[in-house]
């Protein structure tokens, strides 16, 4: 039998390691993997890359990551800093879940560059424009101040103007809710930036997915967006606890499960399937349903004659998904 470093990607199994490092390694490849995969947008379907080159589609260097990673980064940092609870702040502790803080933080992406590759933002999609559209339109109708000027108020003017941002982001929520919802509006952004909350709730893989459907909610509160987004995040949080050997099994368990589960769900939405994995039919990729799909199969119907060494991308039709395969190595 093929050793664990060579075996093709359908038989090979997890890598135990410590749960930090899991977290850690998953950040890193899934830019890794972005920027791999971002030339390959808008390319024929079934279109491969082997090799970091040139972003040709906006006129960049090779390895750059895209909105997704930058997004991935905003939602982590939201959730690795945010402060705003009365207790955290007697207590002088952060971290925690917020939806206006998230708003916040992509807002500051998109206007400002924070957390891009190359300082601005370069790309964004259709639906995510539109939430934060809404919510550009309610700081203006509210007289709020850009993040800049906030910065040189005293405290307590400062203080003041925070509690405005939010008290408006949160009704920016509200109306992205209400205005969002239709399945015109179930584009896959949601569930590209999703991995950190799978990592930060990983004890608790079912509270990660109640939190996943509320961070897609932010800016895709579709109901097709949201189950994909609970759903792949309740996988992450099982890998993630299988860095203990003993739970490992259960990890590799649940994506399996995953892919049974919601083969139905995806089946609504355009695909025939064979073998809980073959796409015979598929959507315009930007829809949520193609990048799901290819997360669900992917690892666990990789085909057996692809080497367990290689990173590569699979782009879908029209704008694609920049969905890769990062295999693991024993060392």
């Amino acid at each position: 039998m093929a050793s664990r470093t060579s075996a093709p990607l359908h038989i090979q199994h997890l890598v135990p390691a410590p749960a930090s490092i899991k977290i850690r390694l998953a950040l890193l490849a899934t830019a890794l993997c972005d920027a791999l995969g971002a030339p390959a947008e808008f390319k024929p379907r079934f279109s491969f890359i082997s090799a970091m080159k040139p972003n040709r589609n906006f006129s960049l260097g090779a390895g750059v990551w895209t909105d997704d990673t930058s997004m991935m980064l905003a939602l982590a940092r939201s959730l690795g800093t945010y402060s705003g609870s009365s207790s955290q702040q007697a207590e002088g502790t952060r971290g925690g879940f917020d939806e206006a803080d998230q708003l916040e933080a992509y807002l500051r992406w998109y206007q400002d560059g924070v957390l891009s590759a190359i300082g601005r933002c370069f790309d964004i999609g259709s639906t995510i424009r539109r939430a934060l559209g809404i919510y550009k339109d309610a700081l203006k109708a509210s007289g709020a101040l850009s993040p800049a000027e906030t910065r040189r108020l005293l405290p307590a003017a400062k203080e003041k103007e925070k509690e405005k941002r939010r008290t408006t982001a949160k009704s920016a929520l509200a109306r992205i809710a209400r205005d969002l919802c239709g399945h015109g509006f179930s584009r896959n952004g949601s569930l590209m930036r999703v991995l950190p909350v799978g990592l930060a709730y990983s004890r608790d893989p079912a509270g990660a997915a109640a939190y996943a459907r509320r961070s897609s909610a932010t800016t895709h509160p579709n109901a097709v967006c949201k189950a994909a987004c609970a759903a792949w995040t309740m996988c992450i949080a099982r890998l993630v606890r299988s860095a203990d050997a003993r739970e490992e099994a259960k990890g590799e368990e649940q994506i399996q499960l995953f892919s049974k589960k919601y083969t139905s769900l995806i089946a609504r939405w355009g695909f025939r399937f064979v073998d809980h994995g073959l796409a015979v039919s598929l959507l315009l990729s930007p829809f949520v349903s193609v990048p799901l799909h290819t997360l669900v199969t992917s690892p666990a119907n990789a085909p057996s004659s692809l080497d367990a060494s290689r990173c590569f991308t699979l782009p879908w039709r029209a704008e694609t998904s920049k969905t890769s395969l990062l295999t693991p190595r024993k060392q």
